[in-house]
């Protein structure tokens, strides 16, 4: 059997060479289509990792502002309290709060002596 006939070794050559060039036109192929599978996956990674971010931001944002209102309310009690404190030793007679801070200031001097 010669090269040139056919079934020879030359067909058998060429049959090859076309088996090796589909061969690598499916790896290249196979190749492309995972590069794409994997920059797909890497923005549907970060498209998640923002959302993730943004909803941890809103969610933040939310208890800084319900943490803000619940401030503001103490801070509201303490200042009706004080007026009303204020209201209640305006109607006490100077004489009074004199004697009752005079008493005041003894017992803490006292308590720097360390007596009773």
């Amino acid at each position: 059997m010669s090269r040139a006939e056919p079934g020879g070794i030359d067909d058998r050559l060429r049959q090859l060479l076309d088996v090796e060039r589909r061969l690598q036109d499916l790896v290249r192929a196979a190749d492309e289509q995972a590069a794409s599978r994997v920059a797909l996956a890497r923005a549907n990674g970060e498209r998640l990792r923002a959302d993730f971010e943004a909803r941890q931001a809103r969610e933040a944002e939310a208890q800084d502002a319900a943490d803000r209102a619940a401030h503001e309310q103490a801070l509201l009690a303490v200042a009706a309290e004080a007026q009303s404190a204020v209201r209640s030793l305006s109607s006490v007679p100077d004489d009074r709060i004199e004697a009752l801070a005079r008493r005041a200031l003894d017992r803490v001097m006292a308590a720097g002596r360390g007596t009773p």
